[in-house]
C-alpha cells in the first residue's frame, strides 16, 4: 500500500496479488482505516484507491471484506511527506576497460515485481555505464573524409547497384513466418552511393532459437 499526501488529502492505493484463493474469485471488497478509524462508509468493490479529504499524517490500513465480515489488517503505510519516495541505491563499483577508459554506473531504466512471493515488489535495476554508447556509430572507416554505414544483412540484401548479397532465392521463413535459420553477414556500405563495399560473415551467430 502507498499513501501519497497533497496539500489538503491524501491519496491511498493498494496492490491485490494474483494469487488470491480462487474460491474467493471476484466476491471481495475493501475496508479502509485511517488509525483506528475506518474512513470508508461501504467496503468499495469497484476499486483499490481512496482519496482522505485530510491532511492528517496517519497510518493506514486495509481490510479484505469476505461474505460481509472484515479479515485482519493488511501491512500499514505512512502518508508520504513528499510528492516522492528516496530510495537509496547500492551503487555498483565503477571499472576501467581492457583500453584504459574509465567508466562509473548511474541508474536508468527500472522495473517492479514480487520477485520472492513475499507480498512486497522488489525494484529491479538496470544500471548503466558512462561508457554505454548504443549501436549507431559512425566515422570514416578509409580515411576519405566521408563516412559508411555498417549493418547486419542477410541472403537477398540488395545494394543500390542492385548487387545481390548472399543467394537471392534464400527464404528461411518458417511456417509461422518467424526466420530463425540462416546466415548473417555484417556489410559495409558506401555512405555516399550506398554500394556494397565489403561482407562478412556476423560473429556472434545466431545460435539455437526458437519461436
Amino acid at each position: 500500500m502507498i499513501c501519497r499526501t497533497a496539500c489538503i488529502f491524501v491519496f491511498v492505493f493498494y496492490f491485490v496479488s494474483a494469487f488470491i484463493d480462487e474460491n474467493i474469485k471476484t466476491d471481495i471488497s475493501f475496508v479502509l482505516y485511517r488509525g483506528q478509524t475506518k474512513i470508508t462508509a461501504t467496503p468499495l468493490t469497484d476499486r483499490t484507491n481512496f482519496v482522505d479529504n485530510t491532511t492528517i499524517n496517519e497510518i493506514y490500513t486495509v481490510k479484505v471484506v469476505l461474505n460481509g465480515i472484515e479479515q485482519t489488517y493488511s501491512e500499514s503505510a505512512n502518508a508520504w511527506a513528499q510528492q516522492y519516495l528516496t530510495i537509496p541505491l547500492q551503487i555498483p563499483a565503477g571499472g576501467t576497460t581492457p583500453d584504459g577508459v574509465s567508466y562509473t554506473y548511474s541508474a536508468n531504466g527500472c522495473s517492479v515485481g514480487d520477485l520472492d512471493g513475499d507480498g512486497q515488489y522488489e525494484i529491479v535495476l538496470k544500471w548503466d555505464p558512462s561508457n554505454s554508447r548504443d549501436n549507431a556509430q559512425a566515422g570514416y572507416t578509409d580515411s576519405d573524409g566521408k563516412a559508411e554505414i555498417a549493418c547486419k544483412t542477410a541472403d537477398g540484401t540488395r545494394d543500390s547497384t542492385n548487387v545481390i548479397i548472399g543467394n537471392s532465392d534464400a527464404d528461411y521463413r518458417n511456417s509461422r513466418g518467424y526466420i530463425l535459420t540462416g546466415p548473417e553477414y555484417l556489410t559495409i556500405f558506401n555512405g555516399q552511393t550506398g554500394k556494397a563495399m565489403a561482407t562478412v560473415d556476423f560473429i556472434p551467430d545466431r545460435g539455437n532459437v526458437s519461436a
